[in-house]
């Protein structure tokens, strides 16, 4: 698998930089598909609806304010070259077979197999939340990560308690027929068009859809980082593959900053 040259990936960077905006720093994420094609998306993850390939975040300054170019180019794809050796990849996705659902149209959904995956979200889910997903080849169940502060503010998360909250969804094939009602309500209600995507690319974001839409989920264990996510392992869009740990930064965060709690360092070096 070939990935892109630093000087192509650096001169869109450039142009992202160049672009009228009122942003002092701007969001990138390069994503590199499996056959070597590669884009450079920006701005807020959250619009992103193809999660396939291998992936690399970082930032350029917006109002066409110096930056070096291609060393942020070269962080990028090194990113998603580490995201290919530790073995998440889209290959094969579309090769599983392919069923038929609803009556008299030919829309093809299929559920992949795939461990825990960030589908959706930001690339700072403890702060800002995301969607991770898992698939069996015959259902997707899908967890929420809700941040309590960024949903409530400060105050009032003071009183929660705890910094997180989730949700929780189970979908099967029938589930996700696009012919259905519900289904078609949560994508009008997203502005999304599936007709151009891969059969497994339509049953995650599908089911992304429905969650979003309140159809098929329920809430979830609230609580810290390890009530939330448990003993799972989840890859998430920086490349990494990681648990609870990955999050925990809101836990101490939100010890320190909402509870008014000081780590045990802290404590000893205001002692000495």
């Amino acid at each position: 698998m070939r990935f892109p040259k630093i000087d192509d990936v650096a001169a869109e960077l450039r142009r992202i930089n160049k672009m009228d905006t009122d942003e002092d720093d701007i969001d990138v994420r390069l994503q590199v598909y499996s056959d070597g094609d590669w884009a450079v998306r920006w701005g807020l993850s959250d619009y992103d609806q193809d999660h396939r390939g291998y992936w690399g975040s970082s930032g350029v300054p917006g109002g066409n304010r110096r930056f070096d170019s291609k060393a942020v180019a070269r962080d990028l794809i090194d990113q998603a070259k580490e995201a290919k050796a530790m073995g998440g990849d889209d290959e094969g996705l579309d090769e599983a077979p392919a069923a038929k659902v609803g009556e008299g149209h030919t829309t093809e959904i299929v559920i992949p197999e795939m461990d825990w995956t960030q589908i959706s979200g930001d690339m700072d889910p403890g702060q800002y939340g995301a969607i991770i997903a898992t698939g069996d080849g015959s259902a997707l169940e899908l967890i929420e990560i809700q941040p309590v502060r960024e949903y409530v503010g400060n105050k009032d998360a003071a009183d929660v308690g705890f910094p997180f909250w989730s949700k929780e969804a189970y979908y099967t094939l029938e589930d996700l027929d696009p012919e259905d009602e519900d289904v078609q309500k949560a994508l009008e209600s997203m502005d999304l068009d599936i007709s151009n995507m891969a059969p497994p690319q339509r049953a995650i974001i599908i089911a992304e859809a429905l969650m979003r839409y309140g159809v098929g989920s329920d809430e979830g264990p609230a609580g810290w980082s390890q009530d939330v996510l448990g003993d799972r392992k989840v890859k998430w869009w920086t490349g990494a593959v990681a648990g609870a740990e990955y999050i925990a930064d809101e836990d101490e965060e939100f010890r320190r900053e909402i509870l008014g709690e000081e780590d045990e360092e802290t404590e000893e070096d205001e002692e000495e």
